[in-house]
């Protein structure tokens, strides 16, 4: 049974945690019984209150505690092997506390959490009789925060206003908040704009090359080929418009050649010689130079040419 005196106050057993706490409850209640004289070494003190203090100390102790004072023979003595003992595992505790502190890092999954775990630590300390001051936990808290938060950080720094641990803690979770709106629909509109990136759209809206003529000729009409490879006679709309001047447009060669109209050139290139209408041959070498890998193209004749184009979309206006 715990110690009482008569106005009911009460001592704990002690398990081993905060021995300084203990202690000092433990002599203010033999204190309060006349008993310090017998931890003290008070010589007048009798055998009577020798055992009672002797007592006192035993029994307000756990049965873990047991072992350190089992075969002592005064309360003198019980006494201070508990102080021996718990003053050289406090000393310890107290400095893995204040390292701790010191290397307090953000680790948790929210802010909220972080500052519980900061708390809880500092809650510790201070049961240990090393509790830091208010400006050194926010030191701490300031210091331990991730990047993301730098701006804060700096802004409560060059603060020339005296701020409170609550009043940080407050405003870091306001920002914690903040930041975890913006990365919501940060990702929300990233998900949105991935499926429309990889969304299907109907075949008939992709364009694809095929592997073989699948149009309709313009010439005979028959589907299978185009135009320029249409081994018919011309059409009969073909025949009334003979010849079509185009400038910078794609157009139909012959047989299965394509051509590439310039209109700021001065000459085109042409490799079938049976297209020519008026041919003249070349006397003097002369030659071009080609666009890919500096390759010349001799040039053996010159004359004239004439294309038939489809422009395909055209515009009928009287």
């Amino acid at each position: 049974m715990s110690p009482k005196n008569d106005s009911g106050f009460k001592v704990e057993p002690f398990d081993g945690s905060n021995y300084g706490l203990w202690s000092y409850k433990m002599k203010m209640y033999l204190m309060s019984k006349g008993l310090w004289g017998a931890i003290a070494g008070d010589e007048t003190t009798s055998e009577a209150k020798e055992q009672q203090a002797h007592a006192a100390i035993v029994l307000n102790l756990s049965d873990s505690q047991l072992m350190h004072v089992i075969d002592s023979a005064t309360a003198r003595e019980a006494w201070g092997r508990l102080a021996r003992f718990h003053h050289s595992h406090d000393m310890a505790n107290r400095l893995w506390l204040k390292e701790k502190f010191a290397s307090f890092k953000y680790a948790a999954s929210s802010m909220s959490g972080h500052v519980v775990e900061l708390e809880d630590l500092v809650m510790k300390m201070k049961r240990a009789n090393c509790g830091p001051s208010e400006e050194d936990v926010c030191a701490v808290l300031l210091r331990s925060l991730p990047a993301s938060f730098e701006s804060l950080v700096q802004a409560f720094r060059m603060s020339v206003a005296s701020f409170s641990f609550s009043d940080l803690v407050s405003k870091l979770i306001a920002e914690d908040v903040r930041q975890n709106e913006a990365a919501r629909v940060e990702d929300a509109t990233a998900l949105y704009a991935g499926k429309r990136k990889g969304k299907q759209y109907p075949k008939k809206l992709q364009v694809r090359r095929a592997k073989g003529p699948s149009g309709t000729c313009y010439n005979c009409g028959k589907v299978g080929h185009y135009a320029r490879d249409c081994r018919s006679g011309r059409g009969p709309r073909e025949q009334q418009h003979d010849q079509s001047n185009v400038a910078f447009n794609a157009c139909e060669g012959f047989a299965s050649n394509s051509w590439v109209m310039d209109s700021g050139a001065s000459a085109h290139m042409c490799k079938d010689r049976d297209a020519f209408e008026d041919y003249e041959e070349v006397h003097h070498a002369r030659s071009i130079s080609s666009a890919t890998n500096d390759v010349k193209l001799n040039v053996i004749g010159y004359g004239t040419v004439k294309l038939r184009v489809q422009t395909f979309v055209d515009r009928h206006s009287p």
